[in-house]
């Protein structure tokens, strides 16, 4: 009878399924059942479908005694549904074709129905014996589930934007940054005024808006500027005269005279070994050198002060990059005042926010809706991205100081 069923087996790959069903029934009855179904299933790209998606719990029990009929295999092949729960108790009932015919027109019609587990079941097949392939951004991708996995899809239908645990996880280390940045900046503080600039996007976004609030409590001063990382990477600090900081913000600073820290981050932490910053504190950089320089001082009056240029980041190297390129020291000039660029991402702890649009298309969640099931980017905007991650990190500094 062994070298029965192992003939049989052979038919579908020895598929471990069959092994592990029949660990569990009676020799005679789990043979019969492997035969009829090499004799039912002449779609052999069906039936490995089959055996993948059925537990081996049901197939042991389908090798019961009385054996199932041989007409819901049939059934259950030409519609290309898979053995799960609902619809393998549906195909042994009269009326099955109609019922799933039914059923998957209800769906195709945008009634998806997200209680009911056939209609999940349905989606199930359909989407795993099509090839597992979903659109994301127009584009096909496949992506394999288990069917306890899919059926624990999230609901995706009128929802603005979506927070897998994936982005919870992302969002709880981007909080443990934000909270070692608040404590470094307190620890800056003296009888100077103290200016922080959270450079957009990430810098702001992510680290500086949601520590805002407490950052302003204690008599810190924030403003926000925009230096893209793209604008500095191919320019040294002496090619560039470009500079993102507000005629604004300038004039606060020469008539204060702050201690500054300017806030930013990056997924790229390493070069050559050594720390990386990003590229986007080139433009302070220049910013500080033209404020230095008397450049501004037609406008601005006269400059009060000089800024010693420092870098932190957690874990930091000693020697480090700026983009691309490193720092020139201040020399031997005499400084009044410091500028700290700060990178709040390191080796253990990446700004996994640093580029939302591509965020938002890498993370696209899978789930359902109207039509059944289906895909869509996390969020409708990175405007409501952005603003959801922010709460969601405010929520969680606190723990984490």
């Amino acid at each position: 009878m062994a070298n029965h069923l192992a003939r049989y087996s052979a038919k579908f790959g020895n598929h471990p399924k069959i092994a592990a069903a029949t660990a569990n029934a009676g020799s005679y009855l789990s043979t019969d059942l492997i035969r009829r179904l090499a004799l039912i299933f002449t779609d052999r790209a069906y039936a490995a479908a089959f055996f993948d998606a059925i537990s081996p719990d049901m197939l042991t029990s389908m090798m019961g005694f009385p054996p199932p009929a041989k007409e819901p295999f049939e059934v259950l092949q030409s519609a290309k549904l898979l053995p799960t729960p609902e619809i393998w108790a549906a195909a042994q009932k009269t009326g099955a074709v109609e019922l799933f015919r039914a059923a998957q027109g209800d769906i195709e019609a945008g009634r998806f129905d997200y209680a009911n587990p056939l209609h999940i079941e349905l989606e199930y097949s359909r989407y795993t014996t099509g090839g597992s392939k979903v659109y994301v951004e127009k584009v096909k991708h496949e992506r394999k589930f288990a069917f306890d996995e899919f059926r624990c899809s999230h609901w995706l239908e009128g929802k603005d934007v979506i927070l897998t645990d994936g982005v919870y996880w992302d969002i709880d280390e981007t909080a443990k940054q934000a909270a070692i940045t608040f404590t470094y900046i307190l620890g800056k503080r003296n009888d100077n005024p103290l200016l922080v600039i959270g450079n957009k996007r990430y810098g702001s976004y992510f680290i500086v808006r949601p520590i805002e609030d407490r950052l302003v409590e204690t008599g810190i001063t924030v403003v926000h500027e925009y230096s893209p990382s793209l604008n500095y990477d191919h320019r040294t600090e002496g090619r560039s005269g470009s500079h993102p900081v507000s005629d604004e913000t300038l004039r606060w600073i020469n008539s204060n005279g702050p201690d500054i820290v300017v806030v930013d981050g990056t997924n790229d932490v390493y070069r050559n070994g050594l720390t990386r910053f990003p590229a986007s504190f080139w433009g302070y950089i220049n910013a500080l050198n033209l404020y230095h320089s008397g450049e501004y001082e037609k406008w601005l009056g006269k400059t009060a002060h000089r800024y010693e240029i420092k870098f932190w980041a957690p874990n930091m190297t000693e020697q480090f990059f700026v983009g691309k390129f490193t720092p020139s020291t201040n020399g031997n000039e005499q400084c009044d005042r410091e500028a700290t660029m700060i990178s709040s991402a390191s080796p253990c702890c990446y700004a996994h926010f640093d580029d939302t649009e591509d965020y938002i298309r890498s993370h696209s969640v899978y789930g359902f809706a109207q039509n059944g099931f289906t895909s869509k980017p996390l969020a409708k905007d990175e405007a409501t991205f952005v603003s959801a991650v922010q709460r969601e990190i405010k929520e969680r500094v606190g723990k984490y100081l």
